[in-house]
């Protein structure tokens, strides 16, 4: 199998289009792609996916543990003729130190995976050298192979040249392909990459591709395996949103459900959709709710969610899932009235509110990341019991709500307990 880690010099510097381009370059010559994307990220994963035309899953050494990890590449890869992994930040960011826990580097390592380092070169030449010496100095140290060097927003091929023989006079990683500065943008918002609203072409702008390295051929494991399901919610009906509001999702979330047993029943309250009757517990994943607001105040769906909450049954709320919860959200000097389930609002604010990973006492592991602060208006018993900082979330009735997205295998017992588990 032949595989490859993108990782970059820092946030921005071009990843994800560079990943998109090579997966359709690959796709272009008949091979099947298997896509993964490196931390927590929703967005990013979405253009993977729809290059790919598969899910593209999430690996989190931190969040999921190394050994879920593994298993979880494993499953997924299985029957690809290519692996293509996103890195995350710049390749030496992580939950702490160098190279880290959480970093592209760890991950590599972890999946024994060469390393293309993706720099962002315009108006550079020699210098190229400096950068590259430093990433393959930390890669030696970290036990990772940087094999090669993909460099971004290049105004010709000259340029390429120039670039080529500043690395080879000084003994690093080649040049394994280069991206033009023509390349698609891809516009970003305040949670990151704007998801994708129509396929472009991206591989026209990669220029001369080395072929991809050989990699490690994963062991074969069941994708159920490899979530460790043991059929917790067999026979649990659980309704879950999904639209362009409710759209961040692990696909390992979604996979874990079906293998614990539960029967998945998808439904849009951007379109006006109530949840299924027959469901036993509700999943509101989170997503861009202050940009549909106005959509979901005049589409009909709110006061079914509410019904559906004042039932008492399980109801799981991530982030934006909560936010539709409260009683307004406050996004751009306007307010919008929301289903008035949970005694608060929130307001959307111009910078991060708060980021960084999460963990219950009991185990279970996810990710805060929101723009978002919550205006309570009377107190509520918290939703989980936090193992350190971070939103323990609001608990009312079978409701439990907070800004934190949880990987639930990371903790089954735990999180099949969200949906009514005994």
């Amino acid at each position: 199998m032949r595989g490859v880690m993108l990782a970059g010099t820092a946030s921005g510097a071009g990843k994800t289009t560079a990943a998109v381009a090579l997966i359709q370059h690959l796709r272009a010559q008949g091979i099947k792609v298997a896509a993964f994307k490196a931390g927590p990220d929703f967005l990013d994963p979405m253009h993977l996916a729809r290059a790919a035309k598969a899910p593209c899953e999430n690996l989190d050494d931190w969040m999921m543990g190394r050994a879920r990890v593994g298993m979880l590449f494993a499953a997924r890869a299985q029957g690809a003729g290519a692996v293509v992994v996103e890195g995350v930040m710049g390749a030496l960011d992580g939950k702490e130190g160098v190279g880290g826990p959480g970093s592209s580097f760890a991950l590599a390592r972890l999946l024994r995976l060469p390393v293309w380092l993706v720099v962002p070169a315009a108006g550079m030449a020699g210098s190229i050298a400096a950068i590259v010496r430093g990433f393959a100095h930390y890669a030696r140290r970290a036990g990772v192979r940087l094999a090669g060097v993909l460099a971004s927003r290049l105004g010709s091929a000259a340029h390429a040249r120039l670039l080529a023989e500043a690395l080879q006079k000084e003994h690093l990683p080649p040049l394994v392909g280069w991206l033009d500065a023509h390349a698609p943008h891809l516009p970003e918002r305040h949670l990151g990459l704007v998801p994708p609203q129509e396929e472009q072409d991206f591989a026209s702008h990669l220029h001369d591709l080395a072929p991809l390295p050989e990699a490690s051929a994963p062991e074969k494991i069941s994708l159920a395996a490899a979530l460790g399901a043991q059929g917790r919610l067999a026979g649990c009906k659980i309704a879950v949103a999904r639209d362009a509001c409710f759209s961040f999702l692990y696909p390992a979330n979604l996979a874990w459900l079906a293998a614990e047993g539960a029967k998945v029943r998808f439904f849009s309250p951007l379109a006006g959709e109530a949840p299924p009757e027959d469901a036993d517990a509700l999943w509101l994943p989170g997503g861009y709710p202050e940009l549909f607001a106005h959509e979901l105040t005049r589409r009909g769906a709110l006061p079914a969610l509410r019904a559906f909450a004042a039932s008492g049954r399980p109801v799981l709320a991530e982030c934006g899932g909560m936010m539709v919860l409260g009683e307004a959200i406050v996004h751009a000097g306007r307010s919008f009235a929301m289903a008035g389930v949970l005694p608060c609002r929130f307001v959307v604010q111009p910078r991060l509110v708060a980021l960084g990973y999460r963990e219950t006492k009991e185990g279970l592991r996810g990710h805060e990341f929101h723009y978002a602060v919550r205006e309570d208006h009377e107190v509520l018993p918290v939703a989980f019991t936090l193992a350190g900082p971070g939103d323990a979330g609001l608990r009312w009735k079978g409701v439990r709500a907070s800004f934190v997205h949880w990987w639930f295998a990371s903790k089954p017992d735990e999180a099949a307990r969200c949906f009514g588990a005994a």
